[in-house]
């Protein structure tokens, strides 16, 4: 389930990807995002809101990122099926980097799926 933080405006980045629905998350802010940034976690990968798919990035906080619209039936608009793949890159390196794109199911049988959306976090 996406955090608080996923729906904030005023963030350095544009999110890349679609935002289609509102953000559903628990509105307390207790402090677990930052909590992890500063424990070094890099990103955060949440699903929940199924029409959502984006990335935001964040210099204070993890990268945020949607999972994609994987389901079959689903609520929402009628978007491709998607899914998001993560590159972790350089781990215990001073600079690590996190890639991620998705990859859109095939329309047809026996085509190759799409990569889109791709982008560097950290």
């Amino acid at each position: 389930m996406p955090t608080p933080e996923f729906a904030e405006e005023g963030r350095p980045t544009r999110p890349v990807g679609n935002a289609l629905e509102p953000v559903s998350s628990t509105w307390a802010d207790d402090g677990w995002t930052e909590a992890l940034g500063a424990q070094g976690v890099l990103g955060i990968f949440a699903g929940h809101d199924h029409t959502n798919d984006y990335c935001v990035e964040s210099h204070a906080l993890p990268a945020l990122c949607y999972a994609g619209y994987a389901g079959v039936g689903a609520y929402g608009a009628p978007v491709e099926r998607r899914l998001r793949v993560i590159e972790l890159q350089g781990l215990g390196k001073p600079r690590p980097a996190i890639w991620t794109w998705k990859r859109v199911e095939p329309s047809e049988e026996g085509q190759e799926g799409r990569t889109i959306d791709v982008q560097r976090l950290v």
